[in-house]
């Protein structure tokens, strides 16, 4: 699930919106891969997780953990 929010008065001159995502797959099971357009923004992420963050150069294969 993905929530999204307006930031701050403090944040909004440099931050257009804040988001959370969790995951709903059970443990053990096989990570899901999400495909995402390039938008010109930058995302700086947090991660909380313990799960380790995959980058795929293509649907196959994965390019580094």
């Amino acid at each position: 699930m993905m929530r999204t929010r307006d930031p701050g008065p403090a944040l909004r001159p440099y931050v257009q919106t804040l988001w959370a995502m969790s995951s709903s797959r059970s443990p053990g099971a096989a990570p899901t891969r999400e495909r995402v357009l390039p938008t010109g923004a930058v995302h700086v992420v947090f991660r909380l997780a313990d799960d380790p963050l995959r980058i795929y150069d293509d649907i196959e294969a994965p390019r580094r953990t």
